[in-house]
């Protein structure tokens, strides 16, 4: 039986050794969001009458200071030229691990797309440059959602490697000028950051190959009865 045991053996090596995928239940905690600490520290120009607020797309509406019905978004200064970036800067309370993220934003329907941008850019600070952790180039029209389904809309979540950090920086690259740059800041309604965690879950084809080793054992075992 001992030379037979190897065979054994090998199913569990490679369900071992085999790739995995990962199994991801998402955090329900924001990790940006500003009931958790965190802070604009900087940003590019905004729009001066609405949206004014940089930390809106962190959790920081402004309704009540609001003259055009955005409030609660984030829109960035009108009167720049296509290609041009669009910033903030943002601090959480303490240094914290993450590796995912939810970004929605709005563009108008007309022609050539009104506050959209074309770009997305996400970073954090490594204690020495900027360190890019994500980077997204949008279609226009956005393409809609699952939660909010117009075309104009854009829900898009990200992934990348874990890092810890507790500075961040997002830039926006403006898409159009519309009307000599009337209406040509990009709107962000949210922007959230979460760590999910992973736990490796063995592929299905590692478990055909192991269902096989055994099968192939049990057919020897057979053979010398």
């Amino acid at each position: 039986m001992k030379k037979y045991f190897s065979l054994l053996f090998i199913p569990f090596i490679c369900l071992f050794f085999s790739a995995q995928i990962q199994a991801s239940p998402i955090s329900a905690t924001d990790l940006w969001d500003v009931s958790q600490g965190t802070v604009v520290t900087g940003n590019s120009a905004l729009h001066p009458s609405a949206g004014r607020f940089g930390a809106n797309m962190f959790g920081s509406g402004a309704a009540t200071d609001d003259r055009y019905g955005e409030g609660d978004n984030t829109i960035f200064v009108d009167g720049k030229s296509p290609g041009y970036e669009h910033w903030i800067e943002w601090e959480t309370a303490s240094s914290i691990q993450i590796n995912s993220f939810n970004l929605v934003a709005s563009h108008d329907l007309a022609e050539p797309r009104y506050r959209a941008f074309g770009t997305f850019e996400l970073f954090n600070w490594d204690g020495t440059d900027w360190n890019a952790l994500y980077t997204y180039t949008a279609s226009n029209p956005y393409g809609g959602g699952t939660t909010y389904t117009a075309a104009n809309f854009l829900e898009l979540e990200g992934t990348f490697s874990p890092v810890n950090a507790q500075r961040f920086r997002a830039v926006f690259t403006q898409y159009s000028n519309f009307g000599g740059n009337l209406a040509s800041g990009p709107r962000i309604h949210e922007l959230d950051g979460y760590y999910i965690e992973t736990s490796p879950v063995p592929e299905p084809a590692t478990l055909i190959l192991f269902g096989m080793g055994l099968l192939g054992v049990a057919g020897i075992s057979r053979k010398r009865k």
